[in-house]
Protein backbone atom coordinates (compact mmCIF):
# COMPACT_ATOMS: atom_id res chain seq x y z
CA UNK A 1 0.00 0.00 0.00
CA UNK A 2 2.65 2.22 1.10
CA UNK A 3 5.72 0.90 -1.56
CA UNK A 4 8.87 -0.11 -1.05
CA UNK A 5 10.41 3.25 -0.35
CA UNK A 6 8.89 3.16 3.20
CA UNK A 7 11.59 3.87 5.75
CA UNK A 8 11.23 1.96 9.48
CA UNK A 9 10.73 5.67 11.03
CA UNK A 10 7.73 5.80 8.53
CA UNK A 11 6.56 2.62 9.15
CA UNK A 12 7.15 2.31 13.31
CA UNK A 13 4.43 5.76 12.63
CA UNK A 14 1.95 3.81 10.85
CA UNK A 15 1.98 0.94 13.06
CA UNK A 16 1.78 3.44 16.18
CA UNK A 17 5.18 2.11 17.64
CA UNK A 18 8.61 3.73 18.45
CA UNK A 19 11.00 3.37 16.05
CA UNK A 20 12.75 1.55 18.72
CA UNK A 21 10.52 -1.58 19.23
CA UNK A 22 11.33 -2.13 15.26
CA UNK A 23 14.94 -1.28 15.52
CA UNK A 24 15.13 -3.30 18.90
CA UNK A 25 15.01 -6.61 16.34
CA UNK A 26 15.47 -5.31 12.70
CA UNK A 27 18.26 -2.86 13.01
CA UNK A 28 18.40 -2.14 9.42
CA UNK A 29 15.44 -2.23 6.84
CA UNK A 30 17.40 -4.78 4.80
CA UNK A 31 17.24 -7.12 8.18
CA UNK A 32 13.41 -6.62 8.62
CA UNK A 33 13.19 -7.31 4.86
CA UNK A 34 15.73 -10.98 5.35
CA UNK A 35 13.03 -11.54 8.27
CA UNK A 36 9.76 -11.46 6.09
CA UNK A 37 11.64 -13.50 3.30
CA UNK A 38 12.86 -16.46 5.56
CA UNK A 39 8.42 -16.02 6.59
CA UNK A 40 7.57 -16.49 3.01
CA UNK A 41 10.43 -18.85 2.15
CA UNK A 42 8.83 -21.09 4.86
CA UNK A 43 5.06 -20.80 3.78
CA UNK A 44 6.61 -21.42 -0.02
CA UNK A 45 8.30 -24.47 1.30
CA UNK A 46 4.96 -25.73 3.02
CA UNK A 47 3.10 -25.35 -0.49
CA UNK A 48 6.27 -27.49 -2.17
CA UNK A 49 5.89 -30.00 0.18
CA UNK A 50 1.47 -30.47 -0.27
CA UNK A 51 2.50 -30.53 -3.78
CA UNK A 52 5.01 -33.06 -4.04
CA UNK A 53 2.69 -35.92 -1.66
CA UNK A 54 0.07 -35.27 -3.64
CA UNK A 55 2.16 -38.06 -6.03
CA UNK A 56 0.18 -36.97 -9.01
CA UNK A 57 2.15 -35.19 -11.80
CA UNK A 58 -0.02 -33.08 -13.97
CA UNK A 59 -0.23 -29.46 -15.50
CA UNK A 60 -3.52 -29.06 -13.83
CA UNK A 61 -1.82 -29.67 -10.33
CA UNK A 62 1.07 -27.28 -10.86
CA UNK A 63 -1.14 -24.62 -12.60
CA UNK A 64 -3.49 -24.85 -9.06
CA UNK A 65 -0.23 -24.89 -6.95
CA UNK A 66 1.09 -21.85 -9.15
CA UNK A 67 -2.38 -19.99 -8.46
CA UNK A 68 -1.68 -20.55 -4.51
CA UNK A 69 1.68 -19.58 -4.65
CA UNK A 70 0.90 -16.22 -6.55
CA UNK A 71 -1.59 -15.43 -3.79
CA UNK A 72 1.20 -15.76 -1.09
CA UNK A 73 3.92 -13.69 -3.26
CA UNK A 74 0.49 -10.75 -3.33
CA UNK A 75 0.53 -11.32 0.42
CA UNK A 76 4.29 -10.61 0.76
CA UNK A 77 3.99 -8.20 -2.48
CA UNK A 78 6.40 -5.72 -0.62
CA UNK A 79 9.03 -7.85 -0.03
CA UNK A 80 8.83 -9.45 -3.77
CA UNK A 81 8.76 -5.73 -5.22
CA UNK A 82 11.88 -4.75 -2.74
CA UNK A 83 13.32 -8.06 -4.07
CA UNK A 84 13.07 -7.19 -7.43
CA UNK A 85 14.29 -3.79 -6.67
CA UNK A 86 17.87 -4.63 -4.96
CA UNK A 87 20.91 -4.74 -5.68
CA UNK A 88 24.36 -6.03 -5.12
CA UNK A 89 24.98 -3.46 -2.68
CA UNK A 90 22.53 -4.77 -0.41
CA UNK A 91 24.72 -7.02 1.14
CA UNK A 92 22.13 -9.01 3.32
CA UNK A 93 19.58 -9.19 1.24
CA UNK A 94 21.29 -10.07 -1.86
CA UNK A 95 22.72 -13.00 -0.09
CA UNK A 96 19.57 -14.04 0.97
CA UNK A 97 18.23 -14.42 -2.56
CA UNK A 98 21.20 -16.02 -3.99
CA UNK A 99 20.59 -18.78 -1.45
CA UNK A 100 17.23 -18.95 -1.86
CA UNK A 101 17.54 -18.90 -5.64
CA UNK A 102 19.91 -22.42 -5.21
CA UNK A 103 17.03 -24.20 -3.29
CA UNK A 104 14.47 -23.30 -5.83
CA UNK A 105 16.45 -23.68 -8.56
CA UNK A 106 16.20 -27.38 -7.59
CA UNK A 107 12.72 -27.58 -6.92
CA UNK A 108 12.15 -26.13 -10.54
CA UNK A 109 14.52 -28.90 -11.82
CA UNK A 110 12.48 -31.61 -9.86
CA UNK A 111 9.43 -29.92 -11.30
CA UNK A 112 10.63 -30.66 -15.28
CA UNK A 113 11.94 -34.02 -14.35
CA UNK A 114 8.82 -35.16 -13.05
CA UNK A 115 6.68 -33.34 -15.44
CA UNK A 116 9.08 -35.21 -18.06
CA UNK A 117 8.12 -38.68 -16.08
CA UNK A 118 4.53 -37.84 -15.89
CA UNK A 119 4.32 -37.85 -19.46
CA UNK A 120 3.25 -33.71 -19.85
CA UNK A 121 6.63 -32.47 -21.20
CA UNK A 122 8.82 -34.10 -23.78
CA UNK A 123 12.44 -35.31 -23.31
CA UNK A 124 13.47 -32.43 -25.33
CA UNK A 125 12.26 -29.83 -22.10
CA UNK A 126 15.95 -31.98 -20.14
CA UNK A 127 18.31 -30.90 -22.84
CA UNK A 128 20.67 -28.55 -21.17
CA UNK A 129 19.76 -25.24 -23.44
CA UNK A 130 16.22 -25.84 -23.66
CA UNK A 131 16.40 -26.49 -19.98
CA UNK A 132 17.88 -23.18 -19.41
CA UNK A 133 15.40 -21.33 -21.22
CA UNK A 134 12.71 -22.61 -19.70
CA UNK A 135 14.05 -22.01 -16.48
CA UNK A 136 14.69 -18.29 -17.11
CA UNK A 137 11.27 -17.79 -18.94
CA UNK A 138 9.18 -19.21 -15.92
CA UNK A 139 10.97 -18.61 -13.06
CA UNK A 140 11.40 -14.63 -14.61
CA UNK A 141 7.63 -14.46 -15.34
CA UNK A 142 6.67 -16.13 -12.06
CA UNK A 143 8.93 -13.74 -10.06
CA UNK A 144 7.82 -10.44 -11.71
CA UNK A 145 4.34 -10.37 -12.26
CA UNK A 146 3.65 -8.71 -9.37
CA UNK A 147 5.55 -5.81 -11.20
CA UNK A 148 3.56 -5.82 -14.15
CA UNK A 149 0.22 -5.96 -11.72
CA UNK A 150 2.04 -2.92 -10.23
CA UNK A 151 3.07 -0.65 -13.21
CA UNK A 152 0.58 -2.00 -15.81
CA UNK A 153 -2.43 -3.39 -14.84
CA UNK A 154 -2.85 -1.51 -11.58
CA UNK A 155 -6.45 -0.32 -12.43
CA UNK A 156 -7.29 -4.06 -13.49
CA UNK A 157 -8.95 -6.49 -10.21
CA UNK A 158 -6.21 -9.42 -9.28
CA UNK A 159 -8.08 -12.22 -10.05
CA UNK A 160 -8.67 -11.27 -14.04
CA UNK A 161 -4.51 -10.27 -13.74
CA UNK A 162 -3.91 -13.38 -12.46
CA UNK A 163 -5.62 -15.33 -15.30
CA UNK A 164 -3.62 -13.70 -17.63
CA UNK A 165 -0.26 -14.59 -15.93
CA UNK A 166 -1.27 -17.92 -15.24
CA UNK A 167 -1.57 -18.45 -18.96
CA UNK A 168 1.63 -16.35 -19.64
CA UNK A 169 3.57 -19.01 -17.33
CA UNK A 170 2.16 -22.37 -18.76
CA UNK A 171 2.94 -21.33 -22.17
CA UNK A 172 6.45 -21.13 -21.35
CA UNK A 173 6.19 -24.76 -21.94
CA UNK A 174 4.49 -24.99 -24.62
CA UNK A 175 7.15 -25.58 -27.06
CA UNK A 176 8.14 -29.00 -24.96
CA UNK A 177 4.28 -30.46 -24.43
CA UNK A 178 3.16 -33.71 -25.27
CA UNK A 179 -0.06 -34.60 -26.47
CA UNK A 180 -1.23 -34.83 -22.69
CA UNK A 181 0.46 -31.88 -21.89
CA UNK A 182 -1.65 -29.75 -24.52
CA UNK A 183 -4.66 -31.27 -23.47
CA UNK A 184 -4.30 -30.60 -19.77
CA UNK A 185 -3.35 -27.06 -21.16
CA UNK A 186 -6.92 -26.49 -23.05
CA UNK A 187 -8.34 -27.69 -19.85
CA UNK A 188 -6.59 -25.07 -17.76
CA UNK A 189 -7.45 -22.17 -20.11
CA UNK A 190 -11.13 -22.99 -20.34
CA UNK A 191 -11.77 -23.60 -16.68
CA UNK A 192 -9.90 -19.97 -15.83
CA UNK A 193 -12.35 -18.72 -19.02
CA UNK A 194 -15.05 -19.91 -17.09
CA UNK A 195 -14.00 -18.08 -13.28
Amino acid sequence: ENGITLTLAELASKMGVTIARITNHFRTKDQLIVALSDDYEQQYGELHKSFSKEGRVSLIQLAELMEKVMQLQYEHRCLMLFVCATGISQDEVYRQISAKWNSNLQRFKYRIVSLVEGGILDQSALVSENLEILRFQYINLFTTWLVSQTLYDIDRPLHKSKKIYIKGILYTFYPYLTRKGKTELEQIIQDLKKR
